[in-house]
């Protein structure tokens, strides 16, 4: 069905050969017309090695911001610390990493405030600080410290409840997975991804969610050999 609604843009071939490399859990978990958009997203990765698309949901009070490109280690954490920088909030993340070595990061993301964020120029600055960070132009930390203010990294907010780590290696035969509990603030994804991944840590799969101010977030993690 998905090759049916692309045939006009993509070769059945094509699409046929991005459809079997992306992950079953990315096309049990996506709408059919999602998947399509995303489809056209990957095949422009034939051409280049970076593409993004910026999609605003209104009603949702958030805007989803998908980044397409390939697989490099701390990947993640150079995403979000792009956001970081620039004062975006993360509300949630979906990652795919399809065995083509294409990756499809998905962002629900706002102000620190809560409120959409509609500004092009903003979004522009976004997109031009990714580019500089994934062609390694720019280093994400120097990005980050130079970009942050008091509200971004370094706030001591007042926690409501205390931050809880759990660490599971029975629930998954391939990964470690980690269970992070925390208060929401701009940043706090960086923060743990980017220890991650200092830590040698790969971020297989990650569910990301936040419920008004307290962060549930989840990472399926291997280290640098693919064990546990």
């Amino acid at each position: 069905k998905v090759r049916e609604m692309v045939e006009y843009d993509i070769p059945v071939t094509t699409a046929r050969e991005e459809l079997r490399a992306l992950p079953t859990r990315y096309l049990l978990s996506n709408p059919l017309n999602t998947i399509a958009d995303h489809l056209r997203l990957l095949v422009r990765l034939n051409e280049q090695d970076l593409v993004m698309q910026l999609q605003h949901e209104p009603e949702n009070g958030f805007s989803n911001f998908t980044i397409c490109t390939f697989d490099t280690p701390g990947l993640f954490s150079k995403i979000t610390g792009v956001m970081a920088a620039n004062g975006i909030n993360i509300l949630g993340a979906q990652i795919f990493t399809g065995k083509n070595g294409k990756v499809l990061d998905i962002l629900q993301v706002n102000s620190a405030q809560g409120f959409l964020i509609t500004e092009q120029t903003r979004w522009d600055k976004v997109e031009a600080d990714m580019a500089d960070v994934l062609h390694d132009t720019v280093p994400v930390s120097e990005l980050v410290n130079r970009r942050q203010r008091p509200t971004i990294l370094q706030a001591k907010e007042a926690r409501r409840f205390p931050t809880r780590i759990e660490i599971d290696n029975e629930v998954s035969e391939d990964y470690t997975v980690i269970d992070i509990y925390a208060h929401d603030k701009v940043g706090l994804l960086y923060l743990i991804s980017s220890t991650l991944s200092q830590l040698g840590l790969y971020i297989g799969v990650s569910k990301i969610s936040t419920k008004v101010d307290q962060v549930a977030d989840v990472f399926y993690v291997r280290d640098i050999f693919g064990h546990k």
